[in-house]
């Protein structure tokens, strides 16, 4: 009697042994399941096999474990770090706050010029109370003084007064100057900050400072800068920060010429870097002045 050749009626491949199944044989019965329509009893067979679950290599759309996400975090935590330390958020607004303390130095030297221009004497030479100025005489104020023409002391405006009285006030100067009613400075500007009441007592840095020397024509607005990138230019033998004394102004005739910043020397503080920014007294620091 013939014997005919046994064939494999199975879905799966022919296996010679009953060894557990490797890897890669586990993945051709899955795949061999996924060409045929199975049966329950062969998907019952296939899973008593350990064809199910598919192989880990088959898997899709896994979610990130605990670790995973803590490294993300910890790594952008040090990225956002290291980013604020480079731009420093403090340095950037006080770099914005001398860059617009310069633009309004120079918008208030523009209107000196032009009343100059215009009545042929400063501002400051309009008032008659002792000090009398003259445009020979040295001046040097805060901008808050009504001498200036940003601010009067007074509403109306009383030239009989004092150029040295300060016209500051809560919320901007008292009354408007000299400039603002000739209509070379806009009402807006005598409302910034540097006029308000305060600034010459408690933080003499947050206003502007107009300088003249004697029988010099040359007028300087000058503001104590903020950022730290500016205030070490001090210590830089080309250095624009200048040096300004304004002495008592009953002497006016006395103060000192405008000088290159030189720390140690003009200033002549005690301090390690002859600048002490910290001192709320104009005499300890150096300026930066429209023009340089």
């Amino acid at each position: 009697m013939t014997t005919l050749p046994t064939m494999n009626l199975s879905p799966f491949p022919q296996r010679h042994s009953d060894s557990p199944l490797s890897h890669s044989e586990r993945s051709e019965e899955s795949s061999a399941l996924a060409r045929n329509n199975l049966t329950m009893k062969q998907f019952k067979n296939a899973l008593s096999k350990g064809l199910y679950p598919a192989p880990a290599s088959s898997r899709s759309g896994a979610g990130f474990t605990l670790i995973e996400l803590l490294i993300v975090i910890t790594l952008i935590g040090i990225l956002a770090v290291a980013v604020l330390s480079a731009l420093n958020p403090i340095e950037q607004i006080n770099k914005a706050r001398d860059a617009r303390a310069r633009g309004d130095s120079a918008q208030l030297l523009n209107a000196i010029d032009r009343y100059f221009a215009a009545n042929l004497v400063f501002p400051w030479t309009e008032f008659v109370t002792t000090p009398a100025y003259n445009n020979d005489s040295a001046f040097g104020a805060p901008a808050y003084v009504q001498g200036v023409g940003v601010c009067a002391a007074t509403d109306p405006l009383n030239t009989a007064g004092d150029a040295d009285d300060p016209g500051a006030g809560a919320g901007g100067c008292t009354a408007p100057g000299l400039l603002v009613v000739q209509d070379e400075l806009k009402s807006a500007f005598a409302s910034k900050s540097y006029f308000e009441t305060g600034v010459g007592d408690s933080d003499a840095g947050k206003t502007l400072w107009v300088y003249k020397q004697k029988s010099d024509p040359s007028i300087y607005v000058c503001f104590k800068p903020s950022a730290k990138v500016n205030q070490d230019k001090a210590d830089d033998t080309n250095s624009t920060l200048k040096y300004i004394t304004f002495t008592d102004p009953t002497t006016i005739d006395t103060l000192v010429p405008i000088k290159q910043c030189n720390p140690g020397t003009d200033p002549a503080d005690p301090g390690s870097d002859g600048v002490n920014w910290e001192l709320d007294n104009p005499a300890e620091w150096c300026f930066m002045c429209v023009p340089e």
